[in-house]
């Protein structure tokens, strides 16, 4: 949906017409964004085919180590798609990471 896309233009400045050829995320990459002192942080990629709340994907992917240290969550959906399993996902997701930081409040 663009997810990688979105990273290599606005973090890497390659320009958007480059991005037309890249691969297909098939696992979570991460990524340390260390611009200058005042912009730091991790960005997460994760694959858009995956869904890492399915239960059937609990022993894969631990909501512990994806929220323990989030801050924040960029959501992004791709239109042409089916729009409804993507609002699914998102609402997934969204319940999620208030279930972990409800337990650690």
């Amino acid at each position: 949906s663009g997810k990688s896309s979105i990273r290599k233009v606005v973090f890497e400045k390659v320009p958007p017409q480059e991005t037309m050829y890249l691969p297909v995320t098939v696992k979570v990459e991460t990524e340390n964004i260390d611009k200058n002192t005042f912009v730091k942080f991790q960005v997460c990629d994760f694959p858009g085919q995956v869904n890492p709340f399915d239960p059937q994907n609990r022993g894969q992917f631990d909501p512990k180590k994806i929220f323990q240290n989030c801050g924040a969550i960029v959501f992004v959906m791709d239109c042409d798609q089916h729009l409804e399993e993507s609002q699914k996902r998102l609402l997934e997701t969204i319940q999620a990471a208030y279930e972990f930081k409800a337990q650690c409040v």
